[in-house]
Formats: structure tokens, sequence, C-alpha cells
């Protein structure tokens, strides 16, 4: 994880940015997967935390998208709205994947969430195409 003195200041316009998505995402890319962080796929915008290109030799552009999930989206209504922002992920053709966390984010959390993002991403990516 990255010491709070040297993480860089987030600008206000970051979409809904956490500090341990920054800290994820540079994991993800030091574990040599390369996500694309807090990028829209254009579904009724839909932004999931990481995205990543699963390789395809054919048809439509197909995504792993993986949201990162706090304790508040355990509410009802934040679930309900999750539920149907993915499943038109789906519906587009998409792998949609949930990584839940538990603050604090820990060194230990941010282990174990790296470490469940690489198991998800071997899950769906090494597949070859499907």
């Amino acid at each position: 994880m990255i010491p709070s003195h040297k993480r860089p200041v987030r600008h206000p316009s970051t979409r809904g940015q956490s500090l341990g998505e920054a800290d994820l995402a540079i994991g993800f890319q030091n574990r040599g997967i390369h996500f694309e962080h807090q990028q829209e796929i254009v579904i009724e915008y839909a932004v999931p935390d990481f995205r990543y290109l699963i390789p395809r030799s054919y048809g439509r552009p197909k995504y792993l998208c993986i949201y990162l999930d706090g304790p508040h989206h355990e509410r009802e209504t934040q679930r309900l709205k999750d539920q149907e922002k993915r499943a038109k992920l789906v519906e587009a053709g998409h792998v949609v994947k949930s990584l839940p966390y538990r603050p604090p984010f820990t060194k230990e959390e941010y282990e174990r969430c790296l470490d469940e993002g690489k198991r998800l991403f071997r899950e769906v990516c090494m597949k070859g195409d499907s």
C-alpha cells in the first residue's frame, strides 16, 4: 500500500475513486495486470472500478468489469442500483465481478483484494475466446 504522504492528491473531479482503488490499480500493474481504471462502458453510464479487455479473436469487445464494493454496497438501495447497472453490462456480453472489501484498507486487506482480483482475472481472461 502506498504510504499516505506519497499518495497523489486527487483532483475534486475524480469520479468516486477511492484511495483503495488507486492503490489497487498500482498493485495490479505491479503484478502484471494492466486494468483500465475508471473507464466508462457506455450502457446507461456504467463505470466499473477496473476493466480489462478480454483477449478474443472475433466479435465485439468484451470486458472483465470489476467493482470494488465497500460496506455501503450492502444497503438495499445501493444493491438494487448496482444490480441494475451490472445486469446491463452482462446483457451487453461483458463479465462482471464484485470485489468486496472491509475498511480500514489495511495492508492485509490490500493484499487480499489484489489476490482475489488476480484470481478473477485468471478465471475469466485465461480461458481464451468465449
